[in-house]
């Protein structure tokens, strides 16, 4: 493997991993204020790595594939897509 080669491999690695799209983890909670809380809770119960605090938003703020509705985001929810 030439110097070029293992440079444009590494080049085209770090930008796939920058560009990836970043996936939020829901929070279901009453209200947008409980959001830390309630992520406290989860890694306290190693439910979420520490690391993956940054991820988490309130469920209504969630912008996964399905969302779309509120009835969207409760089926997702329930199916344990968010698992």
């Amino acid at each position: 493997m030439t110097k070029l080669n293992l440079s444009h491999r590494i080049q085209k690695l770090e930008t796939a991993t920058t560009s990836a799209p970043r996936l939020e983890i829901p929070v279901w909670c009453e209200d947008r204020e409980s959001v830390p809380e309630a992520v406290e809770r989860m890694v306290a119960r190693s439910q979420i790595a520490d690391a993956d605090r940054d991820r988490c938003v309130y469920w209504a703020d969630w912008k996964g594939a399905t969302v779309g509705t509120h009835e969207a985001v409760v089926l997702a929810l329930d199916s344990g897509v968010t698992k």
